[in-house]
């Protein structure tokens, strides 16, 4: 029965915290791998744009070949800074 109440409160607790936000368009793509495009600074005038979701093939790209980095910029609204999100 602790267990069960337990679990129910660390349930209530997680939804009365938990929001939705909608993540806009303008989502960009690039169709290889390299351990610089983590970088939030770099620069993506050259990547595809790119709805999500959306197949690849949509995009005209090759199947076989399976890397690509996906971007996007949001701004977080002032009620979400220096809280953890889930993405």
């Amino acid at each position: 029965m602790r267990n069960t109440f337990i679990c129910c409160l660390l349930l209530i607790t997680g939804y009365a915290y938990a929001q939705t936000v909608s993540l806009p368009l303008g989502w960009k793509l690039k169709q290889q791998d390299n351990p610089e495009y983590k970088d939030v600074n770099i620069k993506d005038d050259d990547w595809l744009s790119a709805t999500v979701p959306s197949g690849w093939t949509k995009l005209g790209i090759n199947k076989e070949r399976t890397i690509g980095w996906y971007r996007l910029s949001i701004t977080l609204p002032d009620n979400l800074l220096n809280k953890d999100l889930i993405f």
